[in-house]
């Protein structure tokens, strides 16, 4: 199965990773976040892509982001009443301040929420 690991939302001035936000379930942390001025939103997900970086989806410049508790992503451009889940909204920012901020975006796959702990080692090195 590919669940939703973290999100990571970007407003126009400022971006919110799911690591920041109460909740225990990628559901709650969402219904958590701010609601209003999502510019861009990524969904990372278990799975990992042929460079073993986390698989993600993207969705922005829209009118409403929607999840819902079974992990269901969605996004509509013109009617409110076929959203299901906990919505967030868009809002219009510059043109070009929005392709800065989407540049930004696209480059960040969250490497640095995803690093595994280094396994344990023993008070010696096994090779002195």
């Amino acid at each position: 199965m590919n669940n939703i690991i973290a999100f990571k939302i970007w407003y126009s001035n400022k971006i919110l990773d799911s690591t920041q936000i109460d909740g225990t379930t990628i559901f709650e942390k969402w219904k958590n976040a701010p609601d209003q001025d999502v510019q861009v939103v990524f969904f990372y997900f278990t799975k990992k892509d042929g460079t073993g970086k986390h698989t993600r989806r993207e969705s922005q410049g829209v009118d409403y982001y929607s999840l819902t508790e079974d992990e269901s992503i969605s996004q509509d451009f013109d009617d409110i009443t076929k959203m299901t889940g906990h919505i967030k909204y868009g809002k219009y920012m510059d043109y070009d301040a929005f392709l800065k901020l989407y540049e930004i975006a696209g480059k960040d796959y969250m490497e640095e929420n995803f690093k595994e702990a280094p396994a344990p080692r023993g008070e010696k090195d096994d090779f002195q």
